[in-house]
This record gives structure tokens, C-alpha cells and sequence, in this order.
């Protein structure tokens, strides 16, 4: 039996690797996901490790108070404001900005894009790649947990409908038929719009 499942599995899989598009698209998912869950390799205002005044630091994985480094007037430390000797080293990130830091250089928000910042600034001046490549994260968080929940969701009310039959399927069925044609924009319109009313109540 699991030989035949290995079977048709792969028969699937050999189905699935001849569209190209659909095969190089679920590659560059699986990139992105990468991308987005070690964000901070790629995209921060943070060095990743840095050696000063023959002390070595990772202020990518620790939190350092700006007084370690001899600052006293500031409680958020900026490592772009250390004066770096002969001696020492940083290794930074491709992209050195935060996603809630502001580039400050630029004349006006939103700037288009520059060496510094690859798809411009957002009207607070803010860096869109770094905070494409953080939301993006958070977007397909959502989207997993958004299927987690209607798989058991789903599974719960499908497993009550079999179990207890009659009108109780009968009930079910056709409230999961008008879920099913209402477009999906106004069932959110008016869900949103129940639950301000309960919070206004």
C-alpha cells in the first residue's frame, strides 16, 4: 500500500516539475519565506558582529546599552555613529536600515529609489525593501495561521453535520452555501461591521 502511494506521489510530483511556472513559482516562495524569517541577516541597523576598541561584539543576537561604547546622552544606540579606528572591523548587512528607521539624508518622503535605499522610502522615510522583507513575514504568518484555524474550524462543524445528521446537516449545508456565494469583500465588510457594533454596545 505505501509503495503505491510512493508511486502515485511521485507520478504527482513529476506532473507538478513539468510546469515550469508553477515549479519556479514554489521555488521563489520558498525563497521568500528564507528571506523573510532571517530578515535580520539581511536587512538591519545592526552589524552582525563588529570588533571595537579591541572588544569583541554581536550586536546582532545582543542588546547593547549605548554606555558600553562610552555614550552617555542617548538611550537608542546608533552604531553608524561610532568612530571605528585602524584596528577595528564591523561586518554589516546588505541592507543597513531598520524597517522603523527613517533615512534622514534624503531631501524629501517618499524618495525614490538610490544606492542606499533599492525601492526608494515610504513618506516617513522609511526603507520599502526592508519593510517589504519584514512584512512579508508577518503576511505569511497570518496566511498559515488563517488556515490552521479554518482547517479546524472546518473540520469541528463538518464533523457535527455528519455525526448528528437530519436538520442539523441540513442547517449547516445551506449556511455554508450562502457563506460560499456572498463575495468574500462584503462578508468582510459585514463581519467588521458586526463586531464595531458589539464593541460599541
Amino acid at each position: 500500500m505505501s509503495l503505491i502511494k510512493n508511486e502515485l506521489t511521485l507520478k504527482r510530483y513529476r506532473r507538478f516539475k513539468k510546469n515550469k511556472t508553477a515549479f519556479f513559482s514554489l521555488i521563489l516562495i520558498f525563497c521568500l519565506v528564507f528571506l523573510s524569517l532571517t530578515a535580520e541577516f539581511w536587512a538591519n541597523s545592526k552589524p552582525h558582529a563588529m570588533s571595537y576598541q579591541g572588544k569583541l561584539y554581536i550586536p546582532l543576537f545582543v542588546d547593547y546599552h549605548p554606555s558600553v561604547f562610552g555614550l552617555e546622552d542617548t538611550y537608542v544606540m546608533d552604531y553608524r555613529s561610532l568612530t571605528f579606528g585602524p584596528q577595528d572591523w564591523a561586518v554589516w548587512p546588505i541592507i543597513q536600515w531598520d524597517p522603523y528607521e527613517s533615512n534622514k539624508v534624503v531631501e524629501s518622503y517618499p524618495s525614490k529609489p538610490s544606492k542606499d535605499n533599492w525601492l526608494g522610502t515610504d513618506d516617513r522615510g522609511r526603507d520599502v525593501t526592508t519593510r517589504l522583507l519584514y512584512g512579508l513575514r508577518y503576511t505569511f504568518i497570518f496566511a498559515i495561521w488563517c488556515w490552521i484555524i479554518g482547517y479546524l474550524i472546518g473540520t469541528f462543524v463538518g464533523s457535527v453535520m455528519g455525526y448528528f445528521g437530519g436538520w442539523v446537516d441540513f442547517v449547516g449545508s445551506r449556511i455554508i452555501e450562502v457563506i460560499q456565494n456572498v463575495p468574500v469583500l462584503i462578508l468582510i465588510i459585514t463581519i467588521i461591521s458586526i463586531f464595531r457594533l458589539m464593541f460599541l454596545c
